[in-house]
């Protein structure tokens, strides 16, 4: 019983984590729409080099929009 009780504890402790996590990666916050800007850059030049220029496009325009974003948030415009 007292052993069902810890592993029920154990994993909840794991949950709360694993949430925690989640959040801190999925917030808006300036760091993470860097983070997102040079994915979706990454991802245009992939796409670009492969001869999928519509593709690329949309990641540039993503890229564009994330960066912006972010910098609106240091200068504390949001």
């Amino acid at each position: 019983m007292l052993l069902n009780l810890k592993f029920i504890v154990g994993i909840g402790f794991l949950l709360a984590v694993f949430m925690l996590i989640a959040y801190q990666l999925m917030k808006d916050a300036p760091k993470n729409n860097l983070r997102r800007a040079k994915k979706h850059h990454r991802l245009a030049e992939k796409n670009y080099n492969n001869g999928h220029s519509y593709d690329a496009e949309e990641h540039y325009e993503l890229s564009n929009h994330y960066r912006e974003t972010a910098e609106k948030q240091i200068k504390g415009e949001i």
